[in-house]
């Protein structure tokens, strides 16, 4: 099929020197943000996926994580070639509530986060087209 989403708007582009980058776009009507993000490091001191999940996000929203669910998905993980992390969770701000459901994956000496943020009012009709997404993702050497 053709691509999941279309009329999408550039936000942020952001290519950084240590080989780290961060994408984010919206979909027009605001109801879908979508960010693609990695960064140089992982987990160290023996830190649990979770307590690393809880750091990671940290570079996606200022807002605080409820409900946080890591999951690491075996389907997704083997298609990659390396361990992938399903972060679920939702945000609060002023009267609106917004799901999180993120594929974060560790490669390379980078930690990868493909997010989306999406309004609680479209969550469960676009939860299908996420999980698609994450089906297609792989890496791509240059």
């Amino acid at each position: 099929g053709g691509p999941a989403f279309t009329h999408m708007t550039v936000l942020q582009t952001e290519n950084y020197p240590d080989g780290g980058y961060y994408y984010e776009d919206m979909t027009q009507d605001g109801s879908i943000l979508i960010i693609n993000c990695a960064y140089p490091g992982g987990r160290r001191n023996g830190a649990s996926m979770e307590e690393y999940a809880v750091k990671s996000i940290e570079h996606l929203t200022m807002y605080e994580a409820e409900d946080l669910s890591v999951e690491k998905n075996s389907g997704y993980s083997e298609t990659l070639g390396h361990p992938v992390y399903i972060l679920t969770y939702t945000t609060s701000e002023n009267d609106h509530t917004f799901h999180w459901k993120i594929f974060m994956t560790e490669a390379d000496g980078y930690t990868y986060l493909y997010a989306f943020d999406v309004w609680r009012e479209v969550y469960a009709d676009m939860e299908d087209v996420i999980d698609d997404v994450f089906g297609r993702l792989f890496f791509l050497e240059m």
